[in-house]
């Protein structure tokens, strides 16, 4: 059954699926990030935010929350003494980055994605992240 998409469903679905997959797991063996994830615009005229952090490899669970559009957390800056990163992007954005229509890198080079934070850290674990899209990408949900 499928899940919406930036719900608290969906967040647990992707941990789920995450835990589930022994490939994952060992692409993941040692990562430790914590990112900010924000969608702006999204369908219900709210602006929504999780952090998905992974440490040592696990990955921890997340509440999304919701605001109205233009929600504060859009344009305030990350305390980045708590996160790896913040990932900004529109929910339209988002979508097409996990249907595999907008690739990670290409999103953040071409602004489709504002990212905030240690840009070094997140280049370093490229490769873990792209194995863990390709995870999330199986996730069955829709818009």
């Amino acid at each position: 059954m499928a899940v919406k998409f930036m719900t608290q469903e969906y967040i647990d679905a992707v941990r789920a699926a995450v835990e589930a997959d022994p490939g994952a797991a060992a692409q993941l063996k040692g990562m430790s990030v914590k990112i900010m994830n924000v969608a702006t615009d999204c369908p219900d005229q709210t602006d929504r935010r999780y952090i998905m952090e992974i440490a040592d490899g696990k990955i921890v669970p997340a509440t999304i929350e919701s605001a109205p559009a233009p929600a504060p957390w859009r344009s305030e800056a990350p305390d980045l003494s708590k996160y790896t990163l913040r990932m900004t992007g529109t929910y339209e954005n988002l979508v097409k980055l996990n249907k595999g229509e907008l690739q990670f890198m290409t999103a953040m080079s071409s602004g489709a994605m504002k990212i905030d934070g240690d840009y070094s850290k997140l280049m370093s674990q490229a490769a873990q992240i792209q194995g863990l899209q390709a995870v999330i990408q199986k996730v069955e949900w829709e818009a």
